[in-house]
């Protein structure tokens, strides 16, 4: 099976759940989780730097009554919301709320799906203010794809930014090396 990717960022580490909040969460599912997600709460449930999430087991659990009652209102979900773990809840550039989550109980490895509480523009133009509700939309990934992925993206922009970093660091030598010289020269004559 494969593994869960998960980095440190700024020195500050993952933080997972205890195994007594753990089994406070799993009996709020009547379905077992799947150990990969098991994995995924003591490793990183409660702040996980990957997601930007900072969960209490009570916050963990009001999210997921909150997504529950949100699915179980809209009549085109078919899904059963008992069997929906939550754990991702957060603002796209439309300031919609996302709802990501796996159906548990279906799959060792889950598949990851977002739930949109808001609406998207449709109109092609911008006198054109139709708009169209999301709802639910998968993703072409498993869990561990997801988290991994996410890692990946986390990963590639602290290189980049290290990358951008030295990059000025040369463009801007040749300016800073004569200031510093002429700084240093001025000192030692005095």
């Amino acid at each position: 099976m494969k593994g869960l990717n998960f980095i440190s960022v700024k020195g500050i580490d993952n933080i997972g759940f205890s195994a007594d909040e753990l089994s406070i969460i799993t009996s709020y599912f009547k379905t077992d989780l799947p150990e990969i997600v098991l994995h995924f709460l003591k490793t990183a449930g409660k702040k996980s730097n990957i997601l930007d999430t900072d969960f209490t087991v009570d916050s963990f659990i009001r999210l997921q009554k909150d997504f529950r009652t949100l699915i179980g209102n809209d009549p085109k979900i078919v899904l059963d919301a008992a069997d929906l773990c939550c754990f991702l809840k957060k603002k796209d550039p439309f300031h919609n709320t996302l709802y990501y989550f796996i159906e548990i109980g279906k799959a060792q490895i889950p598949q990851v799906f977002y739930y949109s509480e808001g609406e998207v523009p449709i109109g092609v133009s911008i006198r054109d203010d139709r708009t169209e509700k999301l709802g639910l939309i998968a993703i072409n990934e498993d869990f561990i794809g997801f988290i991994n992925k996410r890692t990946e993206l986390r990963t590639e922009r602290k290189r980049s930014s290290r990358i951008s970093q030295y990059f000025y660091a040369v463009l801007l030598a040749p300016i800073w090396i004569p200031i510093l010289v002429s700084d240093w020269y001025h000192k030692k004559t005095r």
